[in-house]
């Protein structure tokens, strides 16, 4: 009998190696997706004044206005105390009952200034309600309060202080009148309070956060290295762009 010889198993063919040609490995595959991840991860990085100022786009328009209204009609009252108290002063002074004239034109000045004396006391507790409301709402955004409510509101207390002073000296000769020194308390008082709280919030309650964002801000650059963390932690430490901003 003739021997069967079995077929010789068929050897695979080998192309040869470039130096171009290479297999995938695992950390290649983790490799090309690091580039997706690690911006990410930088963008992630958000402190609280980074918060508030971007708070500072989603603000309502409506409680911009209100804000630039409440201060604007504080000073308008305080700004017309002064002149009513002073005219009422010379009115009750001047006046002599004797003269029938004269007496009509006292109750006649007298009725013409009662409306503005409440005008001038609805104005300014009106100014004054608002901004509290405003304070309340937006308590968590220190700079918004600081460019806003505070800064605006000692600003204005500060111009009717300066119109009582000049009543004073200018109409009643240097004459303090019970009227003109409540006037001045409550202007003064009013001036003292919005620029105690400035220089507290400036100074010391956005200092901490600034400070802290700092520290934040510069603990992610050693964890991470150069880049654009640093971009994002000098475009965060810049003044707000916000138009008539001090902050």
């Amino acid at each position: 009998m003739s021997q069967v010889r079995k077929p010789e198993p068929a050897h695979h063919l080998h192309m040869p190696k470039t130096p171009f040609h290479h297999r995938p490995s695992a950390s290649t595959a983790s490799d090309a997706l690091r580039p997706q991840l690690q911006p990410n991860r930088q963008n992630s990085v958000q402190t609280r004044y980074m918060a508030m100022l971007l708070a500072l786009d989603t603000i309502p328009r409506l409680h911009n206005i209100l804000a630039s209204f409440f201060t604007w009609i504080l000073l308008a009252g305080f700004v017309i105390f002064p002149g009513t108290f002073t005219s009422l002063q010379s009115i009750s002074t001047d006046t002599d009952t004797s003269n029938p004239a004269s007496h009509i034109l006292h109750s006649t000045t007298a009725h013409i200034h009662i409306p503005l004396l409440v005008i001038a006391s609805t104005s300014s507790i009106l100014g004054a309600l608002g901004m509290l409301y405003l304070w309340a709402a937006h308590r968590d955004n220190f700079v918004w309060l600081l460019n806003r409510i505070f800064l605006p509101g000692c600003l204005n207390s500060f111009a009717g202080f300066i119109s009582t002073l000049v009543n004073v000296y200018a109409q009643q000769g240097g004459s303090w009148s019970v009227e003109a020194r409540v006037t001045a308390g409550v202007t003064g008082g009013c001036m003292a309070v919005m620029g105690g709280l400035f220089g507290v919030y400036e100074f010391w309650v956005l200092e901490r956060v600034k400070r802290r964002h700092g520290r934040e801000m510069r603990g992610e650059v050693e964890g991470e290295g150069e880049g654009l963390v640093e971009k994002v932690n000098r475009k965060a430490r810049e003044p707000a762009l916000e138009p008539g901003s001090v902050v």
